[in-house]
């Protein structure tokens, strides 16, 4: 399966993304990939290949809401007694974008009891989109993780 391959890059001096750097970017003056990527003033990000639930684009350093499945007879009982009483469950909690040992991997800091990383292409990929969700980035947004 192949993906499309981009990146986007925060500068950090005007605090703003730009998309599709892997072309160059004019700053008034032209900076090509290259530029960018040896410029210690842009942190530069690569698209994973996947899109959450509204179809947006994840790439790394986005911090996405996942649904957990908590399992087990209990939490189905709590779940249906719940439901009857007109109310749900939360299982969703936020991850960061990372990449590590050469895949797109999910990381959590909420809780000992999950896991610290699953694999992305598991998450969005195999169970679909619907588990994922963007709800802003490390750089602009790092409260969403703690």
């Amino acid at each position: 399966m192949q993906r499309e391959i981009k990146f986007r890059a925060l500068d950090t001096i005007q605090l703003k993304y730009h998309y599709n750097v892997e072309c160059g970017i004019d700053l008034g003056v032209w900076m090509s990939f290259g530029d960018v990527l040896r410029d210690n003033r842009f942190v530069v990000e690569q698209f994973t290949g996947l899109y959450d639930k509204n179809g947006k684009e994840i790439y790394e350093g986005d911090i996405v809401l996942h649904e957990i499945w908590h399992g087990g007879v209990e939490n189905l009982m709590y779940e249906t007694y719940l439901a009857k009483e007109g109310k749900t469950t939360n299982w969703k909690y936020p991850y960061l974008i990372v990449w590590e040992k050469g895949e797109f991997i999910i990381k959590q800091n909420f809780s000992d009891t999950y896991p610290e990383s699953l694999p992305l292409r598991m998450v969005a990929g195999q169970q679909g989109p619907d588990n994922v969700e963007i709800i802003g980035n490390i750089h602009e947004n790092p409260e969403l993780l703690k």
